[in-house]
């Protein structure tokens, strides 16, 4: 798994920053979601898709919202346990996850459906992602484009007394596809 080995590490490389952004471009469709189906805050039911180490998960339950997290990667799970021992993560696959319980709101933040690289597998990802909504549910996310990615590149060092990682990623445009090469030296 990609994550395993960058699970530890990925609060202190700063990715938690991004489920801050990303809460506070999401809570105008949550309030406006909220307004619409006349659903209470304490009552919202939201998932996070590909939570991660549950950064969101723990954002959004201090904001007063209902959350549990999904996610492949059984450290992160670990991580985002520990961060949120009161709420529900389920270790599952985009591409296949099935769940009982139903939620108003779903999201997958950080460009997570960019890692799944074929069209038959997002469309999948998509209909369990509706399966998994009430009627009328609402799913933000946000994804790369093509054209984004041509213009991403990513030179990172971090280095503290435990630990150096060095991150190097850019988009490899022959093979159509992003990468990132993390080292990792404990």
């Amino acid at each position: 798994m990609m994550y395993s080995s960058l699970a530890k590490y990925y609060d202190k490389l700063g990715f938690n920053e991004f489920a801050k952004a990303f809460l506070l471009k999401a809570l105008p469709f949550f309030k406006k979601y909220m307004q619409n189906h006349r659903v209470p805050k304490p009552y919202l039911k939201i998932i996070d898709l590909a939570c991660g180490t549950g950064e969101l998960c723990r954002l959004l339950n201090k904001n007063g919202f209902k959350s549990c997290g999904l996610d492949i990667s059984r450290d992160m799970l670990i991580i985002a346990r520990q961060k949120n021992p009161k709420l529900k993560f389920y270790n599952k696959d985009l591409r296949t996850f099935s769940l009982k319980p139903k939620f108003h709101i779903a999201t997958c933040s950080f460009d997570s459906l960019n890692h799944i690289m074929k069209g038959d597998e997002l469309l999948a990802t998509f209909k369990n992602v509706y399966r998994c909504l009430y009627k009328n549910g609402l799913f933000v996310f946000d994804m790369n484009t093509i054209t984004g990615l041509r213009n991403w590149s990513i030179q990172f060092v971090n280095s503290r007394k435990d630990y150096l990682i060095i991150r190097n990623g850019g988009y490899d445009d022959g093979n159509h596809k992003a990468y990132m090469l993390s080292l990792i030296h404990i």
